[in-house]
């Protein structure tokens, strides 16, 4: 079965392709939490002078569930929900800097921005900060505006961004130095970054006028990069002008610039001006959105209509991109409304949405690509929160919170629709009910050592099923005292742990390998850990501070202090990782030294692609992993030869079978093929040994890891597994490390063997300018189920930019069907839904005019539900 389709889009941005794969030994990337954050964004979109930075965000992410990021004060919340608006997973970021600005969604990368004070009016001071990750939120750079005019970034109004190509654009606003009346007056601040090397290409914080589209004071501030890279900002003004003013840059954002020559840098257009004198902070009116269609741009705003004072009636404007005529319509009769909100579906329409004075009604009308609203407005019971709603399944979706975990709305053809989370979802941390996951400080952890001796036996935690890739590192810390459940007989293997915990757990382990005791004693629960780490020269006060206790740890900070517990003599190397082995970290880089040296010590081997992943959280169940491999208590990765009698096999291992592999034609993988029939595929047969992605895509020199799942598809040991590269010339693998090495252009096979099982794994080889991506590469599915993969085109390949024909395909039709649509970002997508057990696999097809072509593949496990 295929389907074709034409893209025409100009950009199409990358997200994280290989990452997008969902199977690893050790999960690494986002650790869970124990249930959402409670906060407060009800109503937060509206206000009645000047704004206030967005605080509440969502994006679809690239397993087609949402993540939810939220600033909720003092830190950044950061979590994953299924498309069914089920909790998975959370964690917290720590802000950089006090003032908080906003975050951005990008294709490839996220963006947290910061700010402080610069009460000095210091040009060396950093005033803002921002700071760039990747889809699993390492963080990978930032990029500082120092002096930049400014006293208070920020201030009386918000920030947003947009991006085009390698270029990220900011529109903010700041409290500017002291002028010559002896006042510090407000304006808009717009800056330009290049993600690449997160450099500053361009900004401007000056005062000035309207031609370089200086706005002030200006209270809330909206930027657009349109699909011809047009850059266009909204700024509700109450002086110079005093208007919602709408401006339009001469320059192309493909230049990384916004400024032009000379004093006239852009056009603008007043949509509304305001009654009342210069300055007046009060206009009666608010600004609440700019968006693109595929004919011309649309913006909506409240106003009173005599600047201030009065019941306020919601606009609606549309500005044709031929002609640059504009059309205003007024939308409401009956006086009084919020701040209203544009929410697209894509470039063919969308809904503006506002609630009315109570906050609690929520008034709808759809509008077109023309800008024409449609007929009649509807209404439902539902608020709008400072969470701006995006395009997601056939309409939108947005969240509101009332000193809660948050509510899901959704609102498409058939209405609006709320979604609340089950009182069920904090479970896996029973003891914190008050706060799951949006404080790093919780005690749940911290209570075991309040009670010493958990009731269940290693082995008996209800939460940590024999199946599990963790069980038997749970179980063995627990039996050696290193490690206790959490009550309940729970171990909450999915809990996030706290500095106070790792440094609990560093004076266990050096107790144990010293034949030491932590003693007890008076105050917190750790503070006999700490004293002990004290008193051994673990770590000093001023390093490991007594006030960040309850924070979440990094695994940077975990390395650090469990390294010191245990002896150098336990540390010797292993493997052989070179400098730059470890994929996001150099050795001469903070931490590296400890990290560099527990991989070649087999302590860790990180994520599916070798990443450390430094910055990220870590679980309860991951640290026992560590434990268990810092005390000795199991294998090393890497050290199978110091096992009894196991020695030899690393070394034969491509030559001791090499007769079995080729007949070991990889039946295992169409084992599902005889049962296409039942739809619940009660007979069904599952591989005992397979690849997770069996067939992928990598660039020439590209590196990824290999991963192997059993029949219930979890991830199993790389112990006695006998490897065989076919194709040597194609690629080269690293057995002791498994992982695989693109060496030039070409097609190659290996197969991976373990107790009389065989399968093998197709890897494609392109140049890397056929660097295409897909966003799902893996994924396990059940019948019934459905989900979604798009197309990513880099913006380094011969294929942007271009007209280029799309082509889905998949092997085994009877498995899945697939149905072809434009995801919310614009790009070629396909939505497909498993109908019976077995493996497919989907090829997308990229091709040129000229015939030439490139193709990613997603690869799909069926399997029966557990």
């Amino acid at each position: 079965m295929s389907m074709k389709q034409t893209n025409r889009l100009k950009r199409a941005g990358a997200i994280l392709c290989a990452g997008a794969l969902i199977f690893s030994l050790f999960p690494t990337t986002l650790a869970a939490g124990s249930g959402p954050a409670e906060s407060s964004n009800i109503n937060k979109e509206n206000y009645s002078r000047w704004s206030s930075p967005v605080t509440s965000y969502l994006y679809e992410n690239e397993s087609g569930g949402l993540t939810r990021v939220e600033y909720t004060g003092g830190q950044v919340v950061v979590e994953n929900y299924d498309a069914s608006f089920a909790f998975l997973d959370g964690r917290t970021i720590q802000p950089e800097l006090p003032i908080w600005g906003g975050f951005f969604a990008g294709e490839s990368y996220n963006f947290l921005v910061f700010g402080q004070s610069n009460a000095a009016e210091s040009d060396s001071a950093e005033v803002i900060r921002v700071v760039k990750y990747d889809k699993d939120w390492n963080r990978l750079g930032a990029a500082s505006l120092k002096g930049a005019n400014t006293t208070i970034p920020f201030d009386a109004g918000s920030l947003r961004c947009d991006e085009y190509g390698d270029y990220l654009y900011i529109r903010t606003c700041h409290e500017m130095y002291t002028s010559s009346d002896g006042l510090n007056h407000q304006a808009n601040l717009t800056m330009a970054v290049r993600q690449s090397d997160m450099t500053i290409t361009d900004s401007f914080y000056d005062v000035m006028n309207i031609s370089l589209g200086y706005v002030s004071h200006s209270f809330n501030q909206f930027i657009l990069v349109d699909e011809d890279g047009k850059i266009l900002a909204l700024d509700h003004g109450d002086a110079y002008p005093r208007s919602a003013v709408m401006v339009g840059y001469y320059s192309n954002a493909s230049t990384g610039k916004f400024s032009g020559s000379g004093y006239n840098w852009c056009w603008n257009m007043d949509l509304q001006t305001f009654a009342g004198s210069i300055g007046d902070n009060t206009t009666g009116a608010s600004v609440g959105g700019l968006e693109e269609t595929a004919n011309g741009y649309v913006m909506t705003f409240n106003y009173d209509g005599v600047g201030g004072g009065g019941d306020r009636y919601v606009y609606f404007q549309y500005m044709d991109k031929a002609t640059g005529k504009g059309k205003q319509y007024k939308l409401n009769d009956s006086a009084g409304s919020n701040t209203p909100v544009l929410a697209p579906t894509g470039l063919e329409g969308g809904y503006l949405l506002w609630n009315d004075k109570s906050g609690e009604i929520l008034n709808y009308v759809t509008y077109d690509a023309s800008g024409v609203p449609g007929d009649g407005v509807q209404t439902a019971a539902a608020p709008l929160s400072d969470c701006q709603p995006i395009p997601y399944g056939d309409g939108v979706v947005w969240y509101v919170t009332e000193r809660s975990v948050p509510t899901f709305y959704t609102l498409d053809a058939s209405g609006v629709a709320a979604h609340p989370l089950g009182a069920a979802e904090p479970e896996a941390t029973p003891t914190p009910s008050a706060t799951p996951s949006a404080t790093p400080t919780p005690t749940p952890t911290p209570t075991p050592s309040a009670t010493p001796t958990p009731e269940p036996e290693p082995g008996a935690f209800t939460d940590v099923p024999a199946s599990a890739w963790y069980a038997e590192y749970v179980n063995a810390a627990v039996q050696a005292g290193l490690m206790k459940g959490v009550g309940s007989g729970q171990f909450n293997p999915t809990g996030i742990m706290s500095v106070a915990e790792v440094v609990t757990l560093t004076a266990r382990l050096h107790a144990e390998r010293s034949g030491k005791t932590v003693p007890a004693a008076d105050g917190a629960w750790y503070q006999g850990a700490y004293t002990y780490c004290l008193q051994n020269g673990l770590f000093t006060a001023s390093e490991v501070p007594l006030s960040t206790m309850g924070d979440s740890a990094t695994r940077f900070q975990m390395a650090d202090l469990m390294d010191r517990a245990v002896p150098e003599s336990e540390k010797q190397a292993i493997n052989s990782v070179p400098d730059g082995g470890v994929p996001d970290l150099r050795e001469s880089d903070p931490y590296g030294d400890v990290v560099y040296r527990w991989y070649r010590a087999g302590i860790t081997e990180g994520d599916q692609y070798g990443r450390f992943n430094g910055n990220s959280q870590i679980s309860r169940a991951e640290l026992a992993t560590i434990l268990c491999r810092l005390a000795g208590l199991t294998p090393r990765v890497g050290d199978k030869d110091l096992q009894p009698e196991t020695t030899p096999t690393p070394a034969p291992t491509p030559t001791a079978i090499p007769t079995p592999t080729p007949t070991a034609t990889p039946t295992p993988t169409p084992t599902p093929t005889p049962t296409p029939t039942p739809s619940q595929s009660v007979d069904y047969v599952a591989p005992e040994l397979n690849f997770t992605t069996p067939v992928v895509t990598i660039y020439e020199h590209g590196t990824m890891l290999l991963s192997l799942v059993g029949a219930d598809y979890r991830s199993i040991s790389h112990d006695g597994i006998t490897w065989v590269n076919e194709s040597p010339d194609i690629l080269a693998l690293d057995t002791n490390r498994s992982r695989v090495t693109a060496k030039q252009v070409g097609v190659g096979y290996l197969t991976a063997t373990k107790d009389g099982y065989t399968t093998r794994m197709t890897i494609h080889v392109v140049p890397s300018e056929d660097n295409i991506g897909i966003s799902t590469i893996g994924i396990l599915m059940r019948p019934g189920n459905t989900t979604t993969t798009e197309l990513y085109v880099y913006s380094d390949t011969r294929f942007y930019g271009k007209d280029y024909t799309v082509e889905w395909s998949v092997d085994h039709p009877e498995l899945l069907t697939m149905e072809e649509y434009t995801s919310s970002k614009g790009n070629p997508a396909v939505r497909f839904t498993a109908l019976q057990c077995g493996d497919a696999v989907i090829t997308c097809r990229v091709t040129l005019p000229d015939g030439s072509y490139t193709e990613d593949y997603c690869c799909v496990a069926i399997r029966p539900e557990e």
